[in-house]
């Protein structure tokens, strides 16, 4: 007797971590969706010229209000290298507002990418992962590294937009001409080609399984105690007390 009690009130806690553990590999293997985007095939060639300690450049954007999809996990750019090898450096940067203008404020991220030297225009996918707020203000935010110099393509008359009804929004691009000195306010058509990429918030995940598994641990239950009533030979309205 003892030894059936123990394996049916083990038989909850069984189906539990099965849906736990089904919930974090899904958790895992979450994978990321585009949620902002310019048309790449648009672009109107490569005029924001960086190099270091000069010109750097921002494309802003504002997360939607839905709470998925707020995890930064890549950011693509469309760059080619002018002179030696390139070395841009991407960060996340918060927002602030100066004379009501929106300009890119402090550096949230720097994201891992690549140096190149090939003069052609080539399409870089730089990572990272950051967990943004809804309806919170951001920038993408280019500069560069090390002696050479490259450009990122302009997307004039192409401006970035929501992608996958994720809700983003363009602010528009922001230029810096030397560290020192203020951001500048361009129209907001004059932003450069930008695609940024994030996974679902993994508390939205959560508790869609944290649902599954309850409904699973309840349908566990009431089967058992359907089976013990019927080994005992009483109803499940009496039995409705076995666990008390």
């Amino acid at each position: 007797m003892f030894s059936r009690s123990t394996s049916s009130r083990s038989s909850p806690v069984t189906a539990a971590g099965l849906a736990l553990a089904a919930l974090l590999i899904a958790i895992s293997t979450a994978k990321a969706g585009t949620v902002f985007s310019s048309n790449f095939s648009a672009g109107d060639g490569f005029t924001f010229t960086t190099a270091t300690g000069t010109n750097t450049y921002a494309t802003g954007f504002t997360t939607g209000t839905d709470v998925n999809f707020l995890e930064l996990s890549a950011v693509k750019l469309s760059l080619q290298a002018i002179s030696g090898t390139a070395n841009p450096v991407v960060q996340l940067f918060s927002s602030t507002t100066v004379s009501g203008t929106k300009i890119p404020n402090s550096p949230l991220i720097t994201l891992s990418g690549t140096t190149f030297s090939n003069v052609t225009p080539q399409t870089f996918t730089f990572t990272g992962s950051y967990q943004m707020v809804a309806s919170t203000d951001y920038w993408v935010v280019l500069s560069a590294a090390g002696s050479g110099s490259f450009q990122w393509e302009n997307a004039s008359g192409n401006p970035p937009t929501e992608a996958n009804t994720s809700g983003y929004a363009a602010i528009g691009g922001r230029r810096q001409a030397n560290p020192v000195s203020s951001w500048t306010a361009n129209t907001p058509a004059s932003t450069a080609l930008v695609e940024v990429q994030a996974i679902p918030e993994p508390s939205t995940i959560m508790l869609a399984g944290l649902g599954i598994v309850g409904v699973a641990v309840a349908n566990r239950t009431r089967r058992l105690r359907r089976a013990r009533a019927t080994a005992s030979g009483h109803d499940t309205v009496e039995d409705s007390n076995v666990d008390g």
